[in-house]
């Protein structure tokens, strides 16, 4: 037993600070508009360099500040938009979405 609690890695901290929580004033003005927990969360992920929140931290945020969030279901990403694309399934970009997307994130598209 002492030989596995040697080699046993330390413990870390449980996160007591939400990764979110520097956002929750943007969080409050994107729910008022109407927008739901997945598309705050990749409005946030586009406009904010570096942002790191998690879509859950962004609904558990939805949830505090008193609205209920009922189910969740992607319909885009940042510029694009899913359309007929099931569950799980993928499919190939065009050059055109690979420019917005490139655009949208800052990076030349040429």
């Amino acid at each position: 037993k002492e030989a596995i609690a040697k080699h046993r890695p330390e413990r870390q901290p449980v996160q007591t600070i939400s990764t979110v929580e520097p956002y929750r004033s943007e969080i409050e003005k994107f729910v008022e508009s109407g927008l739901e927990s997945r598309a705050i969360h990749d409005r946030l992920r586009l406009e904010v360099k570096d942002f790191r929140g998690s879509y859950h931290a962004i609904r558990r945020m939805v949830h505090a500040i008193g609205h209920k969030v009922h189910s969740l279901r992607r319909t885009g990403f940042g510029p694009l938009k899913l359309g007929r694309l099931k569950t799980g399934g993928w499919r190939v970009l065009g050059e055109a979405e690979v420019a917005a997307l490139r655009r949208a994130v800052g990076e030349d598209a040429g």
